[in-house]
């Protein structure tokens, strides 16, 4: 799910009240889907039974570099990662060797494409 001004805080309040309290909720896509305020209650309150995410609104650079060093001082991101209900991971899933080559890789191909006059895809 991408990032649009259409889904902005889709999973809020009504969103996790709507939920059954077993329900997990995991957002691995936007960080902005989610209202983060609005999940901390739900899951302080017991509306939903836990989460699994790696990104968060307003996340840092640093939260998406899992060899990164720096203290974290982002506060709902240590409010989150202190509840025994949420697992938080770094939002780097796609930074592997064969991601990172496939995207140059396919960067190179579309270039070289428009350069022919060829039609690209744009997804």
């Amino acid at each position: 799910m991408p990032a649009t001004k259409d889904n902005y805080h889709e999973f809020n309040h009504e969103t996790f009240e709507a939920m059954k309290d077993t329900a997990l909720l995991i957002n691995t896509a936007r960080g902005s889907i989610v209202d983060t305020n609005d999940l901390i209650y739900a899951l302080q309150s017991g509306e939903i039974a836990g989460a699994g995410i790696d990104t968060i609104e307003n996340e840092s650079a640093d939260l998406q570099d899992s060899r990164s060093t720096k203290q974290v001082n982002n506060a709902d991101v240590i409010k989150l990662s202190m509840m025994p209900n949420v697992l938080i991971t770094p939002h780097s899933a796609f930074h592997t060797t064969r991601s990172v080559m496939n995207m140059v890789n396919i960067s190179m191909n579309n270039l070289k494409d428009l350069y022919a006059g060829e039609t690209v895809a744009i997804l």
